[in-house]
């Protein structure tokens, strides 16, 4: 009884935080991280 807990609550958080920001964060990151990093290097050279 005191593992499952535990594991549901760390389970229901990783779960919860990956299938949600997963899209979220996956396609967001990706995409403006390439912009990003282009400017910023146009920008400084």
């Amino acid at each position: 009884m005191h593992e499952f807990p535990p594991q549901k609550l760390t389970s229901t958080p990783i779960l919860s935080g990956l299938q949600l920001p997963s899209p979220y964060i996956t396609p967001t990151p990706i995409e403006p991280p390439s912009e990003s990093s282009r400017n910023t290097s146009m920008q400084i050279n």
